[in-house]
């Protein structure tokens, strides 16, 4: 199954991938200031200073667009996940923490919330944005149980994937991310402590099957 961050096809000239880039960051920021119903092409075209007949040009509907949009907030998330893990200590226990902390500190980032809040809305409505958005939570629920293994060897495979699951379930929805209003915040440095140590109680008290 092929990468749904992949499913537009970028232009084969470096000035048309450095223009589409260039359109769904500014896509992408104006998403998280004012919704994605916001993004319309003519609204786009006004951010970016580039007309809307070339917009249409890698862009043909709107719904190709925001599409494009989603697959390009999940390919960022991605590549800054992976920036984070290639910082992190080498040793398991001090790397799976040093990604539990990574993830606390996205629940302070209101840029992100608000992108991903957006990003959630749209694809209740689209089937393709929805499989995008699934792809993410398999691959970081991956990625945690990745960590995982090394701290837990005494697990098979399918307990560690569970627990993958769990990890990034407890991180994600114990955050500011669900039912609050954009702009509030409920993260305290004695909530993102306790996150951490419960995270991380999750990981050594699981069990197996």
């Amino acid at each position: 199954m092929s990468d749904p961050t992949d499913a537009v096809p970028e232009p084969k000239s470096r000035k048309g991938r450095e223009t589409r880039t260039a359109i769904l960051a500014a896509a992408l920021d104006l998403m998280g200031r004012e919704g994605y119903a916001s993004l319309t092409l003519g609204r786009v075209a006004k951010e970016t200073g580039i007309r809307k007949g070339n917009l249409q040009y890698y862009f043909p509907t709107k719904r190709d667009f925001l599409r494009a949009v989603v697959n390009y907030q999940v390919a960022r998330q991605k590549q800054r996940w992976r920036r984070a893990l290639a910082r992190a200590p080498a040793d398991a226990d001090a790397r799976l923490e040093a990604m539990i902390r990574y993830e606390i500190r996205l629940d302070r980032d209101e840029v992100v919330k608000a992108q991903a809040s957006e990003k959630w809305a749209f694809a209740a409505h689209d089937d393709e944005a929805r499989a995008t958005v699934a792809d993410w939570y398999g691959w970081v629920a991956g990625q945690y149980a990745d960590l995982v293994a090394p701290c837990r060897p005494d697990l098979d495979t399918a307990a560690r994937a569970r627990l993958g699951a769990y990890l990034y379930c407890l991180l994600e929805g114990a955050s500011p991310f669900f039912g609050w209003p954009r702009g509030a915040s409920t993260s305290t440095r004695a909530f993102e402590r306790g996150l951490r140590e419960a995270a991380l109680r999750l990981v050594r008290d699981a069990t197996g099957p």
